[in-house]
């Protein structure tokens, strides 16, 4: 059953890929590209290759040095779950597989690293968040508008049900499982959710401090890496409007339909930029 859902998860991220590339006139792609500056393109790159793997990586050893003690095991961390990213579903397959390394490291505790490798998740994606929540104060009317002209609809309400209904199933077996079962999970339920809140604390005012830090250069980056390649392909776009779509890409690259958010991060920026006037 397992595959059965990895083929049809790879079989939708193809998909999605084909519709792209179907609307694609690439010997009018080629011929813009041929006309673009060629250092644009190399800044675009460079600026790419900051945002990820080096602030990204940097970001992660800020949370985890205390369980690698080194730069090149935290790197071999980030770069085995990089991988994972590309391979297992969502873009969220990698700190799985994270967790196994600095579980293992940590010596059977799973609460403490799951906290930090969830910290360094949610600050990347909160930073662009807040940052496009700013910047919709200021351009809302015009955002609203620009993305009602987008035709996708909101996640099915089944999907949504669904959820809650596991959630709700999970509880009732629970409640009718035997007593000694169930006081082994409530248990070790509890002591992972003692881990997980010494893992926060685990991160001091000063870590703190850097990971933000590194998160502004990260989506700093990778904003402008992003906005040079535009540029680079005879187009331009709004700061604003450029973290806008970053902002959008970032949330729906965490929803488990693809493997590797194949599709949906390549549909996401096609249909936001599209809609910006690229």
């Amino acid at each position: 059953m397992t595959v059965f859902w990895r083929i049809v998860k790879i079989g939708i991220g193809l998909a999605l890929l084909a519709w792209l590339l179907a609307s694609v006139d690439f010997k009018e792609l080629a011929h813009v590209a041929g006309q673009g500056d060629p250092w644009l393109l190399v800044l675009g790159l460079f600026m790419m290759m900051l945002s990820l793997p080096v602030f990204q990586a940097w970001r992660l050893h800020v949370l985890i040095d205390g369980y690698t003690q080194s730069w090149a095991t935290t790197l071999r961390v980030f770069f085995v779950g990089a991988f994972f990213n590309n391979v297992l579903p969502s873009n969220v397959g990698g700190d799985a597989i994270r967790l196994v390394y600095l579980q293992r490291m940590r010596g059977g505790n799973w609460g403490a690293p799951l906290a930090l490798l969830m910290l360094h998740r949610l600050s990347g994606i909160g930073v662009i968040v807040v940052i496009a929540a700013i910047y919709l104060a200021f351009e809302g009317n015009h955002t609203i508008e620009v993305l009602g002209g987008i035709s996708v609809g909101a996640p099915p309400l089944t999907i949504i049900l669904g959820a809650l209904a596991v959630a709700v199933l999970f509880g009732v077996a629970l409640l009718f499982a035997p007593g000694a079962l169930r006081n082994k999970i409530v248990k070790r339920a509890r002591k992972f959710g003692g881990d997980f809140i010494t893992g926060w604390r685990e991160v001091s005012a000063p870590a703190m401090f850097w990971l933000i830090v590194l998160t502004v250069g990260y989506q700093a980056t990778r904003l402008l890496g992003f906005l040079y390649v535009v540029r680079y392909m005879g187009q331009d776009i709004g700061y604003g409007e450029l973290i806008m779509v970053m902002a959008v890409t970032a949330v729906l690259a965490l929803v488990p339909i693809t493997v590797g958010a194949l599709g949906v991060m390549e549909g996401s920026i096609t249909l936001m930029l599209g809609a910006y006037g690229v």
